[in-house]
């Protein structure tokens, strides 16, 4: 039998499931007072953007905001289990549901998640968590120090961190480093496996460890030029986008031209 928790109405009426590592929760509920939640019980969700843990939940799915980590531990759309949001018809819809083996219906939840509100209003969601790693390290290498071929192999290898990110010189000092650019990783695993990559970064060259808390400052600074974007959506999904745009929002309540020009100055989109 699942142990539960049925939470406060702060966290929307939610439930955590704790033992299938799972939650619940209003949207509202900023990314730091969930990770808060979670972290009494050893969990945490991974749902890590560029900028700081303390937006809210709702605003990291409506936009699909990914982080340093998100090829490691997933973006939002593959922790999302399941959404409840509010059509343009003002209707209460639920799609998906709150446990991992959940294959039945059409998959609205991923089309809802990076919308950007276009198809609706996002109230609650039913997310995916982890255990929190036994152990955490943050070593920095000076850029300079390594050829680029050999440390991709590192980090695609069997050591992997869980985040890799360049960082420019103008940072570097806020982290302990000296003013020049930086790869900093991001160890997280048991303490055996922690053991091993930490031996084979020293391996590469002149590692230096980190607080844990320099990831914060390289989040809230980023993203890089360097970083990778995650593309211009494809043709399938645009007029998939758009098949449940009509469907929920028939009269374009949330896809007023006041939304689509928001978009664009967020995203800087012409």
């Amino acid at each position: 039998m699942i142990e539960t928790h049925h939470l406060s109405k702060l966290y929307g009426r939610g439930v955590y499931a704790l033992r299938d590592l799972t939650i619940t929760v209003g949207t509202g509920i900023s990314l730091s007072e969930l990770n808060a939640l979670t972290a009494e019980h050893g969990q945490w969700c991974p749902i890590l953007p560029w900028g700081t843990d303390e937006c809210t939940l709702g605003g990291a799915l409506a936009t699909a905001a990914r982080g340093p980590a998100s090829a490691a531990l997933g973006a939002p759309r593959d922790l999302t289990l399941g959404l409840t949001f509010v059509d343009g018809l003002g209707s209460v819809v639920t799609a998906g549901g709150r446990v991992v083996k959940n294959v039945a219906g059409f998959d609205i939840t991923r089309v809802l998640v990076g919308s950007w509100g276009t198809l609706g209003v996002i109230t609650s969601a039913s997310l995916r968590l982890r255990a929190i790693p036994a152990a955490q390290e943050a070593w920095a290498i000076p850029a300079g120090a390594v050829e680029a071929s050999v440390f991709d192999a590192f980090a695609r290898g069997p050591f992997a961190p869980i985040a890799a990110e360049r960082i420019p010189e103008s940072i570097a000092p806020s982290l302990g480093l000296s003013a020049e650019p930086h790869v900093v990783v991001w160890l997280a695993a048991s303490a055996a496996h922690v053991r091993a990559s930490r031996h084979a970064l020293r391996e590469l060259g002149d590692a230096r460890e980190v607080a844990m808390s320099g990831w914060s400052v390289i989040r809230a600074s980023g993203p890089f030029a360097h970083a990778r974007s995650g593309g211009a959506p494809s043709g399938a999904f645009l007029l998939l986008n758009d098949r449940v745009r009509r469907a929920f929002d028939p009269d374009s309540v949330f896809a007023s031209a006041a939304m689509v020009e928001g978009k664009r100055e967020l995203t800087g989109a012409t």
